[in-house]
């Protein structure tokens, strides 16, 4: 169906998120994820590898929508890259939503009527395909947001990824035991008493509280995956975290008498606690199983008793954290009307049946609200 066009939208463009206040970003922001908040986006404007720009959609002077664009003329992040999911080569490439944290969607004003809502993504998108590019998308949609895109015969609409979302009972880790296996139950039980033994202890700071602790442990982790990374470069991201996001950001610590050994990094935003990135003592990693006790098990009692609902364990590993517990939800691809040619096309959705099997295979139970999406491009 198409959106009613609503006359008294005025679409404005910021070129910081600064321009606008927090409380006002925050207010269309509070319903999606924290990479879509006013602090993350800040946080993201020190890449400098690229123009940000925040497109405004304001009724009678008031924010009602906004969407962040990005415009590179140069490198993408890889699994930010066109190249990435098949499609051809080109500059510049301009992207709606986020560019690093992997979950885009339209930030909304709750309370608005469904035909101004409707007006308003439809605004958005307008603005955004008018872009001069080589290629214009908005990456890792939720499926709330899929349901909200206008359809147009010119875009591509592709399964592209999914991430993993663990619930969290009011009960903390008696609500986890009771539903997950008997077999994951007692794994936890065995790695809760590994760490223990091992002489560990876990605290939730600020990340102002331990920021100078975190570089290297992370770069570890970092350098294992592939990653060229410096314990310096890592410290100087912490620090230029805690400038913009230090009331928002928990660190599941863990000691071993005087030394941090482990960390995971969450961010608390709505009713979910976001885990980003952790960092770990290969001499002890395994022996004290950190890992599981710091992101599982000591986050889920911190998050219960502050009243977050959900654990979002982001992408990848995807077997690993559905048998802990965790669901997939999908992530899509939106091209706006990227003119690809049919054998680009059924690449795509070859690649996107392939995932979705792969998904399903980790999480039958997964679901979307959109009928049959990962079977074809629409």
């Amino acid at each position: 169906m198409s959106p009613v066009a609503v006359a008294d939208l005025v679409v404005e463009e910021a070129g910081r998120v600064e321009e606008v206040p927090r409380t006002e970003w925050d207010a269309v922001a509070a319903g999606a994820a924290v990479y879509s908040s006013h602090a993350w986006l800040r946080f993201v404007e020190t890449f400098g590898d690229c123009e940000h720009r925040y497109l405004l959609v304001r009724r009678d002077g008031e924010l009602v929508a906004a969407l962040p664009v990005y415009r590179f003329e140069g490198a993408i992040p890889r699994y930010y890259d066109p190249q990435y999911y098949g499609a051809p080569a080109g500059s510049p490439v301009v992207l709606g939503g986020t560019r690093h944290g992997y979950s885009s969607e339209y930030l909304i004003r709750p309370g608005l009527s469904e035909d101004v809502r409707a007006a308003a993504v439809a605004a958005l998108l307008e603005r955004l395909r008018a872009e001069d590019a080589a290629a214009t998308a908005v990456l890792y949609l939720t499926d709330d947001a899929l349901a909200m895109t206008p359809s147009s015969p010119d875009d591509r609409v592709f399964l592209l990824d999914a991430h993993a979302r663990l619930p969290v009972e009011p009960s903390g880790l008696a609500g986890y035991r009771a539903a997950v296996s008997e077999n994951t139950a007692a794994r936890m039980r065995k790695e809760m008493r590994k760490f223990a033994d091992a002489g560990c202890r876990a605290e939730v700071l600020r990340l102002s509280e331990c920021h100078e602790h975190l570089g290297e442990l992370s770069a570890r982790v970092l350098r294992r995956y592939g990653h060229e990374i410096t314990a310096e470069a890592e410290a100087g991201r912490f620090a230029e975290q805690v400038a913009t996001m230090d009331d928002i950001c928990h660190v599941v610590l863990a000691r071993q008498g005087g030394r941090v050994v482990g960390f995971t990094q969450f961010f608390g935003w709505g009713s979910t606690l976001f885990g980003r990135v952790h960092g770990l003592d290969d001499d002890m990693a395994r022996s004290a199983a950190l890992y599981y006790n710091l992101t599982y098990y000591h986050a889920i009692e911190f998050a219960a008793a502050n009243g977050f609902t959900a654990i979002d364990l982001g992408c990848d590993s995807y077997e690993a954290k559905v048998r802990r517990g965790a669901r997939l939800h999908p992530l899509w691809g939106l091209a706006t009307a990227p003119g690809w040619d049919a054998d680009t096309t059924r690449e795509i959705a070859d690649r996107a049946r392939a995932r979705a099997e792969e998904f399903a295979a980790w999480d039958p139970r997964m679901n979307t609200a959109v009928p049959h999406p990962h079977l074809e491009t629409r």
